[in-house]
């Protein structure tokens, strides 16, 4: 059982532990005065919130970081060849011959009739 004052964990059925008695008896309080006792949600230690680890056995961790390897693997090597492809693509487009129809750089067309 926990004590009902502090909170910490009593011997067999004690209400209060032994530090909280000694204090108690120290100031002691008339037998017809009326005494609230301390709520025990309030007195018990706060409950650690956030994520709870649990232990994983080493099987299941090296299965688990295997997968993880194999998918970065994969990742890699279809982001190598998307590289590869762009690149092919820029070279194939800067260094392709120019074409020999009409002028470069001209977005008009001349007509000699109307001189």
């Amino acid at each position: 059982m926990n004590c009902m004052k502090c909170g910490k964990k009593t011997k067999d059925e004690q209400v209060f532990c032994p530090a909280c008695l000694a204090v108690m008896d120290a100031y002691p309080v008339k037998p017809d005065v009326r005494v609230q006792l301390p709520n025990r949600q309030k007195t018990a230690p706060a409950k650690k919130t956030g994520r709870r680890s649990y232990a994983i056995p080493a099987e299941e961790q090296v299965s688990h970081l295997r997968k993880a390897l194999r998918r970065a693997v994969a990742f890699c090597v279809l982001l190598a060849i998307l590289l590869c492809a762009a690149g092919a693509l820029l070279l194939q487009h800067y260094l392709a011959p120019p074409e020999e129809d009409g002028d470069l750089g001209t977005n008009y067309t001349y007509d000699s009739t109307m001189d």
